[in-house]
């Protein structure tokens, strides 16, 4: 396929290296520290991250809508990375805990697009017998670089601070996104691509309806 071995590598470059969910906890205890108002207790600031990285997600989720006719879906993904390293770049930067909030609410929202775009290239783009296991594959990567990420966070945040593996994260993850648009050109160019890829699969449907006479 031409465009969703670039969209999982992309997924996996950036998540992990500064994965940040469910490590929420962490944040508020070790370095969210600053700005934080007289009486406002730990589990109100958690909720206040937590709201912040959900309501990212809804933000990030209802804007692909606008994207809706958009061609160059893996464009979008490349571009909503890009802002996620940015914002996680940030984050390491400032221990306030209100624009670290800001921080994850567009982490959060970026990461929400990114995801949507990749899991509907997967199901509109994979041919019908192999979508389940595309869809799967997709699921399977997700969940293992979630946890790689949780583990690779927690350890270096008590290694060399919070503040630094955010930043090392963000850094990371707009270099992984050069060299993933540098070595894979069909994240910015698909549907795009060669005319014989399209010929290709023009031929296979026609075979393939003409097969399906055959049996019928």
């Amino acid at each position: 396929h031409p465009l969703l071995p670039g969209l999982y590598a992309l997924d996996w470059g950036f998540t992990t290296v500064s994965f940040y969910r469910e490590l929420f906890p962490m944040w508020v205890g070790v370095w969210l520290t600053a700005g934080v108002p007289s009486g406002y207790s730990e589990r109100g600031r958690v909720a206040l991250l937590v709201i912040a990285n959900y309501s990212g997600g809804l933000i990030g989720t209802a804007t692909t809508f606008a994207f809706n006719s958009y061609p160059y879906k893996g464009r979008l993904v490349v571009y909503a990375i890009v802002g996620y390293g940015v914002a996680c770049f940030l984050f390491g930067c400032t221990q306030n805990l209100f624009f670290g909030a800001f921080c994850i609410c567009v982490m959060g929202g970026t990461d929400a697009v990114g995801a949507t775009m990749r899991k509907q290239v997967v199901l509109l783009t994979t041919p019908d017998h192999l979508r389940g296991r595309a869809q799967s594959g997709h699921q399977f990567a997700a969940y293992i670089a979630n946890s790689i990420g949780q583990i690779y966070v927690g350890y270096m945040a008590h290694t060399i601070g919070a503040g630094v593996t955010m930043m090392i994260g963000g850094g990371v993850t707009e270099v992984m996104t050069a060299l993933s648009c540098w070595r894979i050109p069909a994240l910015l160019t698909y549907p795009k691509v060669p005319s014989s890829s399209s010929g290709g699969a023009s031929s296979s449907s026609s075979s393939g309806g003409s097969e399906a006479g055959v049996h019928a």
